[in-house]
């Protein structure tokens, strides 16, 4: 949100003739690169943390109740 603002603001300034040359355009590279770094950054975390939901073996599902207990031998669970 910051590295939108701050980019909004040097486009105003660009736009207006207030900023030195070169001033905007390095700016908003930086801006630009520095987001897709973080946004890379929080997808590579997301991956490891389900890589290592994964690997502690839990099982995806837990059996509340045993049903070869319940049956009796003259009937049948269908």
């Amino acid at each position: 949100m910051f590295a939108v603002i701050l980019g909004v603001q040097t486009l105003v300034n660009y736009f207006s003739g207030n900023a030195v040359s070169g001033f905007s355009t390095v700016i908003l590279l930086i801006l630009f690169t520095g987001s897709v770094i973080m946004l890379s950054l929080g997808m590579i975390g997301v991956y490891i943390s389900r890589i290592y939901d994964e690997v502690k073996g839990r099982p995806r599902y837990i059996v509340s109740q045993n049903l070869s207990r319940g049956i009796k031998k003259d009937r049948k669970i269908i």
